[in-house]
């Protein structure tokens, strides 16, 4: 087994996170509505070689919400592997939102281990691109989903709220 800790910061406050990270889960919910499910398109750089070259793969993430251990607190239990048998690291693991310096962004953290494909024992350098850049690709994805939607809801918000309008009654006498 092998460790794997990504993290990206993401333009939203961290009050709020929970809930558009709670919308990123159920625009990728599958019919059960306890597991989210992403297919994610994966390159790895693999440096070192004589030549060149990078491996392409798709894999499929699942994410199961986790009962929060603290109010607000948003986790969830990550698994990915291959879309289609083959060489490719298998990860479990954790998404955690944290706080960072600012009110307005949060960190996803996604941490875990994985195991190198029986292909890679011994020269795990490919699983290890690999890994990491799902985690990547992961993250990415969830990312631009929270911060498009907190614009959306704040556009809606905006829209909502009308300038006041004030009524004078006339009489004529």
């Amino acid at each position: 087994m092998s460790r794997v800790e990504q993290s990206i910061a993401v333009h939203c406050p961290l009050t709020i996170g929970p809930t558009h990270l709670g919308n990123w889960f159920r625009a990728h919910a599958l019919p059960d509505g306890e597991t989210a499910s992403i297919e994610l398109e994966v390159a790895a750089p693999i440096i070192g070689l004589t030549k060149a070259m990078s491996v392409h793969r798709s894999a499929i993430a699942t994410l199961r919400s986790v009962p929060p251990p603290t109010s607000g607190e948003a986790r969830y239990r990550v698994h990915w592997g291959p879309k289609i048998a083959g060489p490719f690291p298998l990860f479990t693991g954790e998404l955690v939102l944290e706080a960072v310096s600012t009110r307005d962004s949060l960190s996803l953290r996604l941490h875990g281990n994985y195991a190198p494909p029986p292909a890679f024992l011994g020269h795990d350098v490919i699983g290890n691109r690999l890994a990491v850049a799902t985690a990547h690709q992961l993250l990415l994805g969830i990312r631009d989903f929270v911060e498009r939607d907190l614009r959306v809801e704040r556009a809606r918000d905006r829209s909502k709220r009308t300038t006041p309008s004030y009524e004078v009654s006339a009489t004529l006498e």
